[in-house]
């Protein structure tokens, strides 16, 4: 909720539900048909209407996937750890479903010009993936988000350490930024 204060057209909220005493916003949990089991669970509420709200799916619950899922299924622009405006909107225009290979090759030299440019570390080294990114998904195609992106969530799996699974969180946020952006016409 922090991260998304400033987010215009997003409005969060924590609603806690007790199943003791007074029970407090249990009618809220009756209505959703949320069960003790199912806490936490995210909901999202689009366009005012309260009758069919998304349910939040995930088993893997962060804030970087909640993220993820908000932006994804209301089609708001919210910027993920490691990710950077700028190159967001490279990857919209890399990833677009009728892209041609020409019109990727310029995308991904525009790229790489504006890595070169960048001038703060943590800039440089999300720019990096980025272009890294763009440049398998020109050798391998579309498939390579994909798999890419099992293969940072099969890592992100085993024993690491907090620096490594924030650096692996930052990659896997990147990759989602080219896998929204090719899956964003088809779902909003």
């Amino acid at each position: 909720a922090a991260d998304l204060r400033a987010t215009p057209d997003l409005l969060v909220a924590d609603v806690g539900i007790k199943d003791y005493g007074e029970k407090e916003n249990q009618d809220l949990a009756d209505r959703y048909t949320i069960s003790k089991d199912d806490f936490p669970s995210v909901k999202l509420f689009l366009n005012g209407d309260l009758e069919k709200p998304i349910a939040f799916d995930g088993k893997d619950f962060n804030a970087d996937r909640i993220k993820t899922f908000v932006k994804t299924k209301a089609g708001i622009k919210i910027l993920l750890d490691s990710c950077l405006e700028e190159f967001d909107a490279l990857a919209a225009k890399f990833a677009e479903e009728k892209v041609t290979k020409d019109k990727q090759k310029k995308v991904f030299e525009s790229a790489k010009k504006k890595s070169d440019a960048l001038t703060k570390e943590s800039d440089k080294k999300s720019a990096a993936i980025y272009v890294k990114i763009m440049e398998k998904a020109l050798e391998r195609g579309v498939v390579f988000y994909e798999s890419e992106k099992q293969r940072v969530q099969n890592l992100l799996t085993g024993k690491l350490s907090d620096a490594k699974k924030k650096e692996l969180q930052g990659r896997l946020n990147i990759i989602e930024s080219f896998i929204i952006a090719g899956a964003a016409k088809d779902e909003l």
